[in-house]
């Protein structure tokens, strides 16, 4: 199933699926125009003002030119597409493109246009100018004139979309929302540890290669489960999605009583999707890491856009408690008798507040307004924050936050703001950990 979903989220982001899918319902719907029965009784112009009541020529110059007009104006979202994905990747940066390339709409609108000039050139093939007016397909005509109107409109709405989808704060938005969709999904695909499992002892210990280079994108837990139940093992994994491995680097060790045969190594491998690139179908990290490009690229001295780096930071706020909030990460599998079959290496939250905030940190030196946003938001973490190891996490980076200032921020006014709010900040965790201790000891 994991690698179904791989398959489909890679699949999204592919510009031509729903194009093609319409062009073929555009020709399904050709077929039916012109060579059902469809007739309309008594055809009577005042009656029936809306359908095409012409003759075979007429039917001819009118989807000719219908067909003209589609192509030209196809190639002009065509042109539009290539602009604004150059805009978007040397302003947003290139990895952000599978954004724009899986919106649906998008995606609608050019096989609305694609499937269009299907339509008219297999309605266009049709007419025969020596069949007389008997036999041209009145409400194939009529529906290529309709066609034509919808794309007009359609390109209308193109250029509102494409001229949004370059706008900071919107990818930031869809970014953010990605991210926060995939946090809960994981959630719900997780359950908590219960203690440790009963683990028998294993007399041999033996490394496994993945014999393939690049990302790690999905990783079969399941299939590791049932194939380590069958044969007896305990896998150990040390990667996860959106690690790069080597050809030969020990992906995994495998605890056995004998040693692991070929088809078993086989077996396990076929459990790893090992990719060119990094996906976020289990990978949360992806999403993170394209709203901190945003972030380093707003900060760069040639882009100089602090407003954008604060929308980022504001939006990772939001996605860091979500994740403090959501389900402990599953570091262990177990079989259906309740034996452990596999040792996982989950995302940490540490991990996440790294990779979330260390290069922001770090380019914002030259930026006190960013420093003293993300001390303010250290300051709204603190408070919700739910558990000890999540406000360690935050205190780390609290830290690290106050160096920077202090030896970047030179204003009086700007200091004292920053120092205000690392200090609140500091204030609340030290006093949820205080009544984290005193409610521990009441309890015991």
């Amino acid at each position: 199933m994991q690698h179904f979903k791989n398959l489909l989220t890679r699949m999204q982001a592919s510009l031509w699926l729903i194009p093609a899918v319409m062009c073929g319902a555009m020709l399904g719907l050709a077929y039916v125009m012109v060579f059902s029965p469809l007739e309309v009784p008594g055809l009577n112009a005042d009656k029936y003002w809306w359908l095409f009541s012409g003759d075979a020529a007429t039917a001819r110059d009118l989807v000719a030119a219908i067909l003209s007009g589609t192509i030209t104006m196809t190639s002009l979202i065509v042109s539009i597409t290539m602009v604004v994905l150059s805009l978007a990747s040397g302003q947003l940066g290139p990895r952000l493109i599978d954004n724009f390339l899986r919106d649906r709409q998008i995606q609608a609108v050019l096989g609305l246009f694609t499937g269009t000039v299907f339509y008219c050139l297999f309605v266009l093939r049709s007419i025969d100018e020596d069949l007389g007016a008997d036999h041209v397909p009145h409400i194939a005509i009529t529906t290529a004139t309709i066609l034509a109107m919808l794309c007009l409109l359609a390109l209308l709405f193109y250029v509102h979309k494409v001229a949004r989808s370059v706008v900071a704060d919107t990818v930031v938005a869809q970014v953010a929302e990605s991210l926060e969709k995939a946090i809960l999904r994981e959630g719900r695909n997780r359950s908590p540890n219960d203690g440790a499992p009963s683990q028998g002892q294993y007399a041999l210990t033996t490394p496994v290669s993945l014999e393939k280079s690049g990302y790690v994108q999905v990783i079969e837990f399941d299939g590791l489960v049932d194939l380590a139940a069958r044969e007896d093992l305990i896998i150990d994994v040390s990667v996860r999605p959106g690690y790069f491995v080597l050809r030969q680097s020990h992906a995994l060790v495998v605890r056995s009583n004998a040693p692991i045969s070929q088809d078993v190594r086989k077996d396990i491998r076929r459990a790893f999707t090992v990719g060119v690139e990094r996906t976020p179908t289990q990978d949360l990290e992806y999403s993170v890491r394209q709203l901190v490009e945003i972030a380093v690229r707003a900060l760069s001295p040639g882009v100089n856009d602090p407003f954008t780096a604060v929308a980022v930071i504001n939006r990772l706020a939001s996605a860091l408690e979500l994740a403090a909030l959501n389900a402990p990460s599953v570091k262990h599998y177990t079989d259906d008798a309740g034996n452990l079959r596999v040792f996982a290496n989950p995302e940490s939250l540490s991990d996440l507040f790294d990779t979330a905030l260390n290069q922001i940190r770090q380019e914002a030196s030259r930026t006190p307004a960013v420093l003293i946003q993300l001390a303010h938001v250290c300051t709204q973490l603190a408070s919700v924050l739910p558990d000890g190891l999540s406000r360690a996490a935050l205190q780390g980076h609290l830290h690290k936050i106050s160096r920077a200032g202090q030896r970047h921020i030179e204003d009086p006014a700007d200091r004292s703001d920053f120092v205000s709010a690392i200090a609140n900040a500091k204030r609340i965790l030290r006093n949820r950990e205080c009544c984290h201790t005193v409610g521990s000891t009441a309890a015991k």
